[in-house]
């Protein structure tokens, strides 16, 4: 490999952590805290544009990460066309005055020990690809929610209910990415 090879290597990796390294001390876990159940939930962006509430939930299960690298899936199109219109959303509302990125998993996914460097590098992958869609992240932050806010709680089941819980897609809903977005 040449010297100015070498040196183009360098550049990069310094430039990708000066993007994501900001961000990464805006991550946070979230067992101490609460979920606000006041805040309106919309699933798509075109709700989200339609809504003149001063604070919302997008509420979305499915962007998908590669099963072991946990690399944002960007060749799946669902993913990319739901975050490219997050970043549109982001960069043609100015009145947006900051957006958390929650990262929960169902409670399968958290017995299976993902770590709190892995939920960070989830978080990171979403940063980094509206980052590469011209998003400023300055008023981004994100948390690690685990499975501590379930919609489909399998721990509060019993009988047959509790064992189907997981073979079922129902827990798979507690698996998803949450962008709350302020206004001024």
């Amino acid at each position: 490999m040449s010297r100015s090879q070498n040196n183009n290597i360098f550049v990069w990796i310094g430039l990708c952590i000066l993007l994501i390294l900001p961000n990464i001390a805006r991550t946070q876990s979230v067992k101490e805290s609460f979920q606000d159940d006041t805040i309106p939930v919309v699933k798509t962006v075109h709700e989200l544009m339609n809504s003149d509430s001063k604070k919302l939930m997008l509420r979305t299960n499915n962007i998908c990460f590669q099963f072991v690298t946990l690399h944002l899936d960007t060749f799946d199109y669902q993913n990319r066309a739901l975050l490219d219109s997050i970043a549109d959303y982001l960069l043609s509302h100015n009145d947006v005055k900051s957006v958390e990125v929650d990262i929960h998993l169902s409670l399968r996914e958290w017995y299976e020990e993902y770590s709190v460097s892995k939920l960070l590098y989830m978080y990171e992958e979403i940063i980094a690809y509206l980052v590469n869609k011209g998003v400023d992240t300055s008023y981004i932050t994100g948390r690690q929610c685990y499975d501590y806010y379930p919609i489909v709680d399998c721990n509060k089941l019993s009988g047959e209910e509790a064992r189907n819980c997981f073979d079922n897609d129902d827990f798979r809903l507690n698996r998803r990415v949450e962008f709350i977005i302020t206004k001024r």
